[in-house]
């Protein structure tokens, strides 16, 4: 999809002539005294992008005539005045006009006056200004009720169109529309929604769903060495496009890192990155985990996340870590402490984002994770990706048709181990 306002083009000589004036050979007469402009080459990203209306008359004009007009023309929401050179002098706004000819002297004025005595001043803008340079400064009239109406002139102050706060606001919405579509593109090359991993005898699936569609929440699987692997589940605090501008960062450090000397080093960078680059405004928590395939072996660092269970013996049970570390970038230097977890074969590791036990029902009930032991249970030897699927579809049937507050991102982790 193009941008037309991030594409801006060089315009040829005769392209910026027609900006810098506009001829005479585009206006036509649509009515008695109503003229509209055709359409003009522009340099795209300035404001003549957001013209919607192009009507106007002159300025010696009946009242009468003009009302006449506008009766039939009902898309002439105003109408510029300008004199016999196309020059702005003011604006009738159609409400208003008509608001004026019922008053009990409107007759009057009906009858004898000329148009230039119903008008009035508006804001003012050359055809070549920065369509977001205006957007900053009529950012207080966008936000009122009332709609807003604004002309363009070309250098020579003739008149080449309007526009109102409603048409920028739409505008607004649109190149909102598509910047977060795009970092959702983004996001989800590097965050897929769902992924699967197969490594000797382990077995890992991921899902992350966004409540908006850009988020905060973020996993990563990466081998660094024939038997070592780096698990890691983060929830950026807060969401949409700031919480997803962070989760792309961690995206970018974790592609690029050297793990071979472990990844408390990694942690603790990371942490400064976050501390020193959003000055507290974001923090993240998440869950570091070293895995050794040979072994079963996880040298685990819960960086203040908490939400990592372990269904071991028929029972599902939160992981009660014996050391404590804030989570990342609420403090500038950090020593990051991990603790190691001995698999045993069978054992399932469940780490998932708060997003997935904080979601409410209609009557203000958590999800809760106990009810996944149901799904466990019934296997027998676990599917990993039936039982993705079975917690996710489960998810969705607590809430119902409360929307999903937040991202819910959840990990599956599998040892396949045969016991001796």
């Amino acid at each position: 999809m193009e941008w037309e306002t991030l594409n801006i083009e060089t315009l040829t000589p005769e392209e910026e002539e027609a900006v810098s004036s506009v001829p005479d050979t585009l206006i036509k007469q649509e009515g008695t005294v109503l003229h509209r402009l055709g359409n003009i080459n522009y340099q795209k990203g300035t404001v003549y992008q957001l013209v919607s209306n192009q009507w106007f008359v002159f300025e010696d004009v009946k009242v009468i005539d003009l009302a006449d007009d506008l009766s039939r023309m009902e898309s002439a929401y105003a109408v510029a005045v300008t004199d016999r050179e196309r020059k702005l002098l003011g604006v009738i706004k159609r409400k208003e006009f008509f608001d004026l000819l019922g008053h009990p002297f409107g007759r009057d004025l009906l009858s004898r006056a000329t148009i230039d005595s119903a008008m009035e001043k508006i804001p003012v803008f050359p055809i070549t200004e920065n369509i977001f340079t205006v957007a900053d400064e009529l950012e207080t009239a966008c936000l009122k009720q009332s709609e807003s109406y604004y002309a363009i002139v070309d250098d020579l102050g003739k008149f080449c169109g309007m526009f109102s706060s409603k048409d920028l606001l739409i505008f607004l919405s649109a190149i909102t529309k598509e910047e977060i579509e795009l970092a959702r593109k983004i996001q989800s090359r590097l965050i897929q929604e769902y992924a699967v991993y197969h490594w000797d005898r382990f077995e890992v699936v991921c899902s992350s769903q966004m409540a908006k569609a850009v988020g905060g929440d973020f996993y990563w699987v990466k081998s660094y060495d024939p038997y070592r692997y780096l698990v890691t589940l983060c929830d950026v605090s807060g969401k949409g496009m700031a919480a997803s501008l962070v989760s792309s960062v961690l995206a970018g450090m974790l592609t690029t890192y050297n793990f071979t000397q472990g990844i408390k080093g990694f942690i603790s960078l990371l942490n400064r990155f976050i501390y020193q680059s959003l000055a507290e405004e974001k923090f993240v928590t998440g869950v570091f985990i070293d895995i050794d395939i040979r072994t079963g072996s996880l040298r685990v660092f819960d960086m203040g996340h908490g939400l990592c269970h372990l269904y071991r013996n028929h029972r599902l049970h939160t992981l009660k870590t014996p050391v404590s570390n804030p989570p990342l970038g609420l403090q500038d230097d950090l020593n990051p402490r991990g603790f190691v977890l001995h698999l045993k074969p069978g054992d399932l590791l469940i780490l998932h984002s708060d997003g997935l036990t904080e979601q409410r029902n209609s009557s203000g009930t958590e999800y809760s994770l106990t009810r996944v032991t149901r799904f466990i249970e019934e296997e027998g030897d676990v599917d990993l990706e039936k039982l993705n699927v079975q917690i996710l579809e489960d998810f969705h049937q607590h809430r119902r048709m409360i929307p999903q507050g937040d991202d819910v991102t959840l990990l599956l982790l599998k040892w396949n181990a045969i016991s001796s």
